[in-house]
């Protein structure tokens, strides 16, 4: 009998022991801090719940449970040797994922900073992400393009659009130069281009004679030209607006060295031809046109899923003194 109401008494330790150490387990997954604050806008002295553990970045978002409405508070925690913040928080957020896109967000930032501190040639790009309305917000040339729910979201269509930007500075810097159109060639350009745009042009190509046909329908087809266009170069001289058919500024005017298929090309009697990019214009007493050639840029990129046109490259070509054979 005895035996018996000790091992009931054992088990009786156990069990409470048992408690204990799953009692204890539970209150150290949620630590309970003290935290000091000299700041008014935050209670001198707040009891706030770790919600995650501190990220790298060294931001943190915390639980306080006393902050009404907006206990999701996000802090920088400038003391590596700390286990909790303490110090104000940045701001305050109604819910967790609001919280977290605020953290994200102010990482985002800080990235943005140090590659522009630390770059010996900072890109200024042209899509900036902001805030707005409680929403991430994609601005181009300080409109807003698009927006996102989420910052995560926000941040890869950001990281995509400036990795073409990048892309784009990248060919803009290996471009050639070659001497601006005079006035005479200019309206020389100008009156075919108001005149005879919708006609078809015979060309000289290495002693073989080609018949061009103007493109007027299907797919937009663009690629990249070695030179911005000389048209262009030509309005920024003048600060004024080109009116010429066949012209297509794509992302603005800036990128005019983005061309897009002005003629479809044939070998007399043959099915062999090829695509003719413009505007075409009147230089050195000779027309031009631009046509595909290699170019290694792409293969030496980044290698992102860049638009189909940024991997093709075209150059100019001479078309000969006289293309409107018939007039």
């Amino acid at each position: 009998m005895g035996k018996v109401y000790r091992y009931a008494k054992m088990r009786k330790y156990l069990v409470l022991l048992c408690l204990l150490i799953f009692c204890n387990t539970e209150s150290n997954s949620v630590p309970i801090v003290e935290v000091q604050s000299k700041d008014q806008n935050f209670s001198p002295a707040t009891t706030i719940q770790r919600y995650e553990l501190f990220r790298k970045s060294g931001l943190a978002l915390v639980e306080d449970k006393k902050n009404g409405s907006y206990p999701y508070c996000v802090f920088y925690n400038s003391f590596g040797d700390r286990e909790y913040p303490d110090f104000r928080a940045v701001e305050c957020h109604s819910s967790i994922e609001k919280g977290l896109n605020a953290v994200k967000y102010f990482e985002y930032l800080d990235k943005k900073f140090l590659e522009k501190l630390n770059s010996l040639e900072p890109i200024e790009y042209e899509h900036q992400l902001y805030r707005n309305d409680g929403k991430f917000c994609i601005f181009y040339q300080s409109k807003q393009y698009t927006c996102h729910e989420n910052m995560d979201d926000a941040e890869k269509d950001i990281d995509l659009r400036h990795a073409y930007e990048r892309y784009d500075q990248g060919w803009e810097d290996k471009l050639i130069t070659f001497p601006l159109l005079t006035d005479e060639e200019y309206t020389a350009t100008i009156k075919f281009s108001q005149e005879f745009y919708f006609d078809d042009i015979r060309i000289k190509l290495e002693n073989e004679a080609y018949t061009c046909k103007k493109k007027t329908t299907g797919t937009v087809i663009s690629a990249y030209s070695n030179e911005f266009h000389p048209l262009g170069l030509y309005q920024e001289k003048f600060d004024d607006d080109l009116v010429i058919r066949g012209w297509t500024q794509r992302f603005g005017s800036d990128k005019n060295y983005l061309l897009n298929v002005d003629y479809n090309c044939l070998l007399e009697n043959t099915d062999r031809g090829f695509l003719l990019f413009g505007p075409i214009f009147f230089q050195d007493n000779q027309w031009w046109g631009f046509e595909y050639y290699n170019d290694d840029y792409y293969d030496k990129s980044e290698k992102q899923h860049y638009f189909a046109f940024m991997t093709y490259f075209v150059k100019r070509i001479s078309l000969g003194d006289n293309i409107l054979t018939n007039k």
